[in-house]
């Protein structure tokens, strides 16, 4: 998004709010962006530019800090599949060397793709199970923020009767 003009951005997020009003009936308030772009630090005029054209949008941005890795380990593609011991060891040693390097129970948020078939089937339970042995509640973005649920969504209505098929521009 860094590299992108504000109006492009704006014509996106405003395709992604169509689509997920229509799909799902809700268009969430919270955005994490591609990349971690706009809000990691490393292009200050180019994050604030993101920044203010999300927040013109009325989203707060929201970023990680336990970064699992999985887009660049869980590779279905033969030549680069590693096992799924071997995965999962590398998932456990990031998500515990940064739960372990912070206070007791400081907040945690994970970045991790729900289109990779094994973060979903093999990561994502373990999480789920150490985190619960840790005593953390796993909670929606907006709470694990402190904000108030009438604010979790820019919008809520019902998903549109049928769904089109093909995404294309209006």
């Amino acid at each position: 998004m860094t590299n992108m003009a504000p109006e492009l951005i704006t014509k996106q997020m405003t395709l992604l709010e169509t689509a997920l009003q229509e799909i799902l009936g809700v268009v969430p308030r919270y955005m994490r962006p591609p990349f971690g772009e706009g809000a990691r630090g490393k292009n200050l005029e180019a994050d604030k530019k993101v920044q203010d054209v999300l927040g013109s949008l009325g989203y707060v941005i929201t970023t990680w800090n336990i970064a699992s890795g999985d887009a660049g380990l869980d590779n279905d593609y033969p030549p680069y599949r590693i096992p799924d011991a071997e995965l999962l060891a590398k998932q456990q040693n990031e998500y515990n060397y940064t739960i372990n390097r912070n206070p007791q129970g400081a907040p945690h948020m994970a970045l991790q793709h729900d289109t990779y078939n094994r973060t979903v089937s093999l990561i994502t339970p373990w999480v789920i199970r150490m985190a619960r042995e840790r005593g953390y509640k796993i909670v929606p973005v907006g709470e694990c923020l402190g904000d108030d649920p009438r604010n979790w969504y820019k919008s809520i209505g019902a998903p549109a009767a049928t769904v089109p098929t093909v995404c294309a521009p209006k």
